[in-house]
């Protein structure tokens, strides 16, 4: 597990150094490790002498052994630290931990380095007694006594030696904070050792889609980024008292009981948030915060969607359907595990009931939905474009072919090759960040389609074939269609029994041709992305042909016209 550890002021010089005559000599005598208990006490067998190291102890300090030492072994200077309390949570310095000390500054990057040995001593040591016989002048051994170490702090304390040296200033304590408990580590001198639970840097700028600072020669990192959310500074912020009141945000609430795989509540401990240096209590309830209209919540490696959060009793209700959201799965949770609210994700719930053919999707509570956008409902994903008595809206198809009625089903229901549900009331509604839109509808004509439209006017002209090329991507899941039309009929109507109205769902070679075969003074073709079925994966996200689009390269038509006068004059 991961550690972040307090420094204080340590009883040696903090400045790391290794002063070695022979490194090789010193790895080869003394070894790469430190071990408290290798070699022999020379004063074993002199009681005064004996008594006298214990009594002084400036050798074999904190439970250490004497022993002699070769020219040439390393001389590391020693950092104390302070272990928190509940270091069985985040772990404790160990050797060889690589490790990075960092100062008390909210955007210091950290110097690397690696642990030689850490040393936790005992509270208590063992010191020897002796008397003399004055006629003899001889030193005999008394009982020993154990008495508390004295000189050092102890407790939680770790002394720490490392490998190399520290090149970096690192001052204990608080670094700019202005009183009361700073439960936020990063405003603390320590030593942190991955994952330390710390939340990240702090940044005053950020840089999407080019190098560091936005410097061209670092050139563009080559990855996608599909959703970039900032969590919020606000919930549970001065929670306990933290200085600066920004410290407890984002910290995590605690299970007070266990949940099962298909429990619809959870119960959580009040009055405490769970930070990266600990628990940090309060009068009150954390669930404060948490917005009327519900939302998500992640606990453990499950995504809950939840209804209502009972401040004062601890309890957050699960929307129905909502256990095992966005790829995970229902399980079981135990006491004390973590609650994270996902604040950056807006979700609602259904406020009755629809059917697969409805087109107004009524939400408990529109509050962050965008005018436009894609939402999860279930395993099914639907655009809407305007929001109005709240509910998302989109358009309607045709209940007959041609007539433009706008009576038959929502148009953009099923987006992404998902299939269109029925779902009951106070079933999640999840805003869905998506890159590009499924504005594609069969029998659908009007102004929220998505396509690419092209032309050719020739009055009265013959046309013989036409010819148009597409790239899919390689994930596949997304295809070209091209619907063409040649005759005055609507773009709505069935290409399958209206004639002048084709849909095109293979391209061809530059030298073949598709007839055509018809007579217009006008030819018209709209080039759509249609996503097939399992382009999106609601179950496990492993799915990515709804992250794709294709590309269109070409169209070309042939046709016999006319002869046509484009200008006279008479001399």
């Amino acid at each position: 597990m991961g550690e972040a550890v307090g420094a204080v002021d340590p009883p040696f010089p903090p400045a790391a150094m290794t002063v070695a005559l022979n490194p090789e000599a010193a790895t080869a005598a003394a070894g790469t490790d430190w071990d408290p208990s290798r070699g022999e006490d020379p004063n074993e067998n002199f009681p005064l002498s004996r008594a006298v190291a214990s009594i002084l102890n400036f050798r074999g300090a904190l439970g250490t052994s004497i022993g002699t030492h070769p020219a040439g072994v390393p001389v590391l200077p020693v950092v104390q630290f302070i272990v928190p309390d509940l270091a069985f949570e985040r772990g404790r310095p160990g050797a060889k931990d690589a490790v990075f000390i960092v100062d008390g500054d909210l955007g210091a990057l950290g110097y690397p380095v690696t642990i030689h040995r850490a040393h936790y001593p005992a509270p208590a040591r063992v010191v020897h007694g002796f008397e003399s016989e004055p006629e003899s002048l001889v030193a005999t051994a008394l009982a020993s006594s154990v008495e508390p170490q004295g000189g050092f702090v102890i407790g939680n304390a770790c002394y720490v030696a490392y490998e190399g040296p520290v090149l970096t200033p690192t001052s204990p304590g608080s670094g700019g904070a202005t009183g009361g408990l700073i439960s936020d580590p990063r405003y603390l001198g320590r030593m942190v050792k991955f994952p330390s639970g710390e939340m990240p840097r702090s940044g005053r700028t950020v840089t999407i889609g080019a190098g560091a600072g936005g410097l061209a020669d670092f050139g563009v990192a080559s990855a996608t980024v599909d959703e970039i959310v900032f969590g919020s500074p606000f919930a549970n912020a001065g929670w306990g008292g933290s200085q600066p009141a920004v410290h407890a945000a984002g910290g995590a609430l605690l299970l007070s009981a266990r949940v099962g795989e298909t429990d619809q509540s959870l119960q959580i401990q009040e009055n405490v948030v769970r930070t990266a240096s600990g628990l940090v209590g309060q009068q009150g309830s954390p669930l404060g915060a948490f917005p009327d209209s519900g939302g998500l919540i992640a606990v453990g490696e499950e995504i809950i969607a939840f209804t209502a959060a009972a401040a004062g009793s601890g309890s957050i209700t699960v929307a129905p359907g909502g256990r095992g959201l966005l790829g995970t799965r229902p399980q079981a949770h135990e006491v004390t595990e973590a609650v994270h609210w996902l604040e950056g994700w807006r979700c609602s719930a259904l406020a009755g009931s629809i059917t697969p053919g409805d087109a107004v999707i009524p939400l408990t509570s529109t509050e962050g939905f965008p005018s436009q956008g894609t939402a999860l409902i279930g395993s099914e994903l639907i655009h809407w474009t305007r929001v109005q008595g709240g509910a998302l809206i989109m358009p309607r198809t045709a209940d007959d072919d041609g007539e433009e009625d706008g009576i038959g089903p929502g148009a953009f229901r099923g987006r992404f090759g998902t299939l269109p549900g029925g779902y009951a009331s106070g079933t999640p509604v999840v805003l869905f960040p998506c890159r590009y839109w499924d504005r594609y509808a069969p029998r659908f004509d009007g102004p929220e389609l998505g396509y690419f439209g092209l032309h050719v006017d020739q009055p009265g002209a013959w046309w013989a074939g036409v010819t148009w090329q597409g790239e899919e991507p390689g994930v596949g899941g997304v295809e070209l269609v091209v619907l063409q039309r040649g005759a005055d009929v609507p773009w709505d109507a069935d290409p399958e029994e209206t004639p002048g109205l084709v849909l095109l769902e293979d391209g061809t070679q530059a030298d073949d041709l598709i007839p055509i075969g018809i007579q217009a003074d006008r030819m018209e073709w709209r080039v759509f992305a249609r996503y097939s079925q399992g382009a999106f994966d609601a179950e496990f996200g492993l799915q990515h042909g709804w992250k794709q689009t294709p590309r269109f390269d070409l169209l070309g038509v042939t046709y016999s016209a006319p002869g046509r006068v484009m200008r006279s004059m008479d001399r």
